[in-house]
C-alpha cells in the first residue's frame, strides 16, 4: 500500500514539472527585454548578495529555508516601484533583504512579511531575517505568527497590494488560503510571485480558471510563476 501511493506521488511530481517546464520561458531575456540596465544592476546584486547570504548563512549553525527568488524580487521592485509589498515565508530573509534593498534604492515603499519558525530546529527563530541588514528594517513590518494569523492582519492594514510574493506552506491548500486572502487588496496592476509552482497544480489551477496573464522561469533548479493583473 505504501508503495503505491508512494509511486503514485512520484508520478505526480513529475507531472507537475513537466508542466511548469512545458511553460516555462528564459528569466535573463525576459528580463533584459523589459528594462536592460535595472536588470544588469539586478545580476550585479545577485553576485555580491549570494557571496554575502552564503557565509552569513554558513555561520548561523542552523539550516533554513532556500532564498526563493530573489534577484527577480529584487528587478520587478526597481522597475515598479511599489509602495506596499506583501511576502509570506522569510527564513533567513534572502527575498527580504532584495526587497528591502530595492525599495530603498528606490526611495519609497514598505514590506510586509510573516513566517512561522520551526518549532524544531534549535536557533531558527532567531534566525529569522538574519540576512536583513539593520539600515535596511526601518521599512520592514516583520510578523512570526505565521500565515493563518498574520496575513489577514497585513491584509486588513494595508490600503492595496502592489507586489505580493508567496514562499511559505506550499500545500495546495495553503496556496489557496494565501490568495484567497490576499486578493481583495491586490492592486489593479499588482504581481503576484508562487514559488516552488512545481509542488502541485495550484498555479496552474489558477491561471487556467481565471485566465491570468503569467509568466513561469526557472531558479536553482526550481520553478516560479509570476502573475501580471
Amino acid at each position: 500500500m505504501f508503495l503505491k501511493f508512494f509511486l503514485r506521488y512520484i508520478d505526480g511530481m513529475k507531472m507537475y514539472e513537466n508542466w511548469a517546464t512545458k511553460q516555462c520561458i528564459e528569466l535573463d531575456k525576459f528580463c533584459d527585454n523589459l528594462d536592460s540596465e535595472i536588470w544588469r544592476e539586478t545580476l550585479d546584486f545577485q553576485n555580491r548578495f549570494t557571496d554575502y547570504g552564503n557565509k552569513i548563512v554558513a555561520s548561523a549553525g542552523v539550516k533554513l529555508g532556500g532564498g526563493g527568488c530573489f534577484p527577480f524580487l529584487y528587478f520587478i521592485c526597481r522597475l515598479r516601484k511599489p509602495l506596499t509589498v506583501v511576502e509570506t515565508g522569510v527564513a533567513a530573509g534572502w527575498s527580504s533583504a532584495a526587497i528591502l534593498k530595492s525599495l530603498q534604492i528606490n526611495g519609497s515603499g514598505n514590506l510586509y512579511s510573516t513566517d512561522l519558525p520551526y518549532k524544531n530546529r534549535p536557533g531558527a527563530e532567531q534566525a529569522i531575517g538574519i540576512l536583513v541588514e539593520e539600515e535596511l528594517k526601518v521599512n520592514w513590518h516583520l510578523d512570526t505568527n505565521g500565515d493563518r494569523i498574520g496575513l489577514p492582519k497585513i491584509v486588513n492594514e494595508v490600503e492595496k497590494i502592489d507586489i505580493f510574493h508567496f514562499d511559505s506552506d506550499k500545500s495546495y491548500s495553503g496556496r489557496e488560503f494565501t490568495f484567497d486572502t490576499v486578493k481583495r487588496k491586490l492592486a489593479k496592476d499588482s504581481i503576484v510571485i508562487f514559488d516552488d509552482i512545481q509542488d502541485n497544480f495550484h498555479f496552474k489551477d489558477l491561471v487556467e480558471d481565471q485566465a491570468l496573464n503569467y509568466k513561469i522561469f526557472e531558479f536553482q533548479n526550481k520553478y516560479f510563476g509570476v502573475i501580471f493583473l
